[in-house]
């Protein structure tokens, strides 16, 4: 009995307009005016909004409408009143919803406050019997202008031909969308190749396998002539032992000039042909032969290595003090040599590290 009172709330709030609940609240009703839901798209006829306030009132609209509807007196009205509040209080405290038929529930949220969701489709939400009526704003495409301006007969022939040009259109700009990507593709990877692979090749600089002699001037060589001259002219007029006392050979000098064209010629042909000769030079080589965290250890084994004759080399790679041995080398074979030695004496996984 007392939980069948919940179907007639909505009755008396449609009568009175609010239901008092002992320890709960008031529900009441209050009228909106027609409005436009330009958002949703809605035009929504006047209606009344059910609300909930957790302040009492002191109507007895829910007793007196007990009294009346089933002949009990105004105290056993106000008691089941009671006792209905109590139970829906005692739910509530058990985080339980309170449903009320037609027009919401009741529920706690986590702060222990009450409130009140109302249902979308209630009996009191339209007071005239007019529902919600939905709408669309009337657009104006260039397909309703074709079949507004075309004739019966053609109007399937416009549309037909819009549609393909807009396909057509779509496709030339994936097209060139297509294009534009295979191009710029192109470049990076172009760019990528220059920069990573071409470039350090083109850093490398080939050491130099001989060194060429300068020529001498002619100049220089005339000029050294003239001196020779002028000493032949002084011992020609100084005495035989003058000239032995002095230390100075008495044999004849044979100078450029007074040599025959041919045999000046074929000086000079040899001379260039040496010229020409490259001078094998040495290239340096470094072998790593160990690496050490603690400095004073790397020092102690670059001192052991200058004590056998080495020159030594040193850099550091990280957290790590590398040591090795910096020789000099003629040849390919000479430096397999080296590196085998060096794995040998110090370390059989040493490597080179600069040739």
């Amino acid at each position: 009995m007392v939980l069948g009172i919940t179907k007639h709330i909505p009755e008396i709030l449609i009568q009175h307009g609010q239901v008092n609940l002992p320890w709960l609240g008031t529900l009441s009703i209050v009228k909106k005016p027609a409005n436009i839901d330009w958002i949703n798209g809605q035009i929504q006829a006047p209606y009344s909004e059910v609300l909930f306030n957790t302040s009492n009132s002191d109507t007895l609209y829910f007793e007196n409408y007990l009294v009346e509807r089933f002949n009990i007196t105004l105290d056993e009205s106000t008691k089941m009143v009671e006792q209905f509040s109590k139970l829906c209080y005692s739910s509530l405290e058990k985080n339980e919803t309170v449903n009320f038929p037609n027009l919401g529930k009741l529920m706690r949220d986590e702060n222990q406050h009450i409130y009140f969701i109302a249902e979308v489709n209630n009996s009191i939400s339209n007071a005239f019997g007019l529902p919600a009526v939905s709408f669309r704003p009337i657009l104006r495409d260039k397909i309703q202008a074709i079949k507004q301006s075309s004739s019966a007969t053609g109007i399937t022939e416009g549309v037909t031909n819009f549609e393909n040009n807009k396909q057509k259109k779509i496709a030339n700009i994936e097209k060139y969308y297509l294009a534009a990507s295979v191009v710029f593709f192109v470049i990076m990877l172009s760019v990528c190749i220059n920069y990573f692979v071409i470039k350090p090749q083109h850093s490398i600089k080939a050491l130099p396998t001989h060194v060429n002699m300068p020529p001498i001037k002619e100049k220089e060589n005339t000029q050294h002539n003239t001196l020779l001259d002028e000493l032949d002219d002084e011992l020609a007029s100084t005495t035989p032992s003058k000239i032995a006392k002095m230390g100075i050979s008495t044999e004849k000098r044979i100078l450029p000039h007074s040599l025959p064209k041919d045999e000046i010629k074929k000086n000079n042909s040899i001379e260039q042909l040496d010229e020409k000769k490259p001078l094998i030079t040495q290239k340096k080589l470094i072998i790593i032969v160990s690496a050490f965290k603690e400095n004073s250890n790397a020092d102690n084994f670059l001192s052991s290595i200058k004590e056998q004759g080495y020159d030594t080399y040193s850099d550091v790679k990280g957290n790590l003090t590398r040591v090795g041995v910096s020789v000099n080398y003629d040849s390919p074979t000479e430096k397999a040599n080296i590196l085998k030695k060096m794995r040998n004496q110090f370390n059989k996984d040493a490597w080179i590290l600069k040739s």
